[in-house]
């Protein structure tokens, strides 16, 4: 009975607290209940939610690696295209790939997130890319460097080829000097075409006088590649004429053609003859041929014609080479000095390079004859680039304006006997037979 009485107040006192609970409910809208069991211990996760979160977690790496995958990939296109314009290899470009699908395989596996696996992905395409634009521009810049000494060395010794030859063959032939020596292309340029009918006479031009051309010397008969050349050693001097002083001889030299055939440098009235003798002098104040040279009539040279070879045999055939000359006198190659009164004067240049305009010109008008026989021998003498020196002439230049003046004496020219008899005796060679 006293058991009923306990549970009947037990049922009693729940009832109590029900009531309790529903005034509660009423009184703050919300469940004691709820709360109390919201505080409780949680019930074991079941197997299925295990399940989702797993399919989740993998869902989201994989995800997290297509994406990654493909932002390596894009990454990589692009290196890749940026490389091979700049010339890396195919084997390069697969390196990388490789290095850079590892690096992403290690770190997916250790779980790094996408901010962390992209911004890995990002840097090392990067370090990547700047290392392979530098090994590519470093081995760009020696190919280029090797490519451009090699292409400038094969350009410089290409140029200095062509420029030489093309200086050795513009030195050594006369119409071109023009194009070799800047000077040579003057408008006071010599040889000229002397046209006797427009000449004027000029009562100046009186006889020469010569002091010291009778005195003999032993000199040197040379080659110098352009004629054949030889120095006076000792004082001789011209002057009159209207020369303005005494003018020292320095040398004298020959001009010729081919087997006897045109030679000399002046023509008259358009004729050339086969040899012209040129005796070079300097004004009396000048210590050298160079420094009269910068005096504008510091030069004076006298014109002769030969209408053959002044030697019978010639010894230095080869360009640069020289041979001993026999006792001479200036006076032993020109007519007697009562005949030299027929010529003509004009103002000129050197007829070889540099082509200097300081020359007072006077060209004798008469040829001396002599043997043709003779002049065939200048075909054995050579220019510098090996070729026979024949045509040693200049050809003639304009006139440009200039005046050409002549003398009103007559020359009585020696007989050619005379004259061959004199030319073997100066050059101390026999007459052939």
């Amino acid at each position: 009975m006293r058991e009923t009485c306990v549970l009947a107040a037990a049922l009693e006192n729940e009832k109590q607290h029900e009531l309790q609970q529903q005034a509660l409910r009423k009184k703050h809208g919300k469940s004691l209940h709820k709360h109390i069991g919201a505080t409780s211990p949680s019930t074991p996760v079941p197997p299925l939610v295990m399940t989702m979160c797993l399919a989740v977690a993998l869902t989201t790496c994989l995800a997290v690696t297509l994406t990654t995958c493909l932002v390596v990939a894009l990454t990589m296109r692009l290196a890749v295209t940026l490389t091979m314009r700049l010339g890396v290899t195919l084997t390069t470009c697969l390196v990388v790939t490789l290095t850079m699908r590892l690096a992403v395989t290690l770190t997916m596996r250790l779980g790094v997130t996408l901010t962390m696996c992209l911004a890995v992905a990002l840097t090392m395409c990067l370090a990547v890319a700047l290392t392979m634009c530098l090994a590519v521009t470093l081995t760009t810049c020696l190919a280029v460097t090797l490519t451009t000494c090699l292409a400038v060395a094969l350009m410089t010794c290409l140029a200095v080829t062509l420029t030489t030859c093309l200086a050795v063959t513009l030195t050594m032939r006369p119409e071109k000097w023009d194009h070799a020596n800047i000077a040579c292309g003057g408008r006071v340029q010599s040889p000229i075409n002397i046209v006797h009918r427009k000449t004027l006479p000029d009562e100046r031009l009186t006889p020469f006088q010569f002091r010291q051309y009778q005195d003999s010397f032993e000199g040197l008969i040379k080659n110098n590649g352009h004629s054949v050349q030889v120095s006076v050693p000792h004082e001789a001097y011209v002057f009159g004429g209207d020369l303005e002083t005494p003018y020292k001889a320095v040398q004298f030299h020959l001009h010729w053609g081919k087997n006897g055939g045109p030679g000399s440098e002046h023509t008259i009235d358009g004729e050339q003859y086969p040899m012209e003798l040129h005796i070079v002098h300097m004004k009396q104040q000048h210590s050298n041929l160079g420094d009269a040279l910068k005096d504008p009539s510091g030069v004076a040279v006298l014109g002769f014609f030969y209408e053959c070879s002044m030697f019978l045999m010639v010894r230095c055939a080869v360009a640069g080479t020289q041979t001993s000359l026999s006792a001479v006198s200036l006076e032993q190659l020109i007519p007697p000095q009562q005949n030299l009164t027929n010529y003509y004067r004009y103002k000129g240049s050197l007829t070889t390079p540099n082509c200097t305009e300081s020359v007072v010109w006077t060209v004798f008008e008469k040829p001396i004859p002599l043997s043709r026989d003779q002049l065939r021998v200048f075909s054995d003498l050579q220019f510098k680039d090996g070729k026979n020196m024949v045509g040693t002439f200049r050809p003639v230049q304009p006139l440009n304006g200039r005046v050409v003046y002549r003398s009103g004496g007559a020359v009585v020219l020696a007989s050619a006997a005379l004259l061959v008899a004199s030319v073997a005796t100066v050059m101390g060679l026999s007459q052939p037979n």
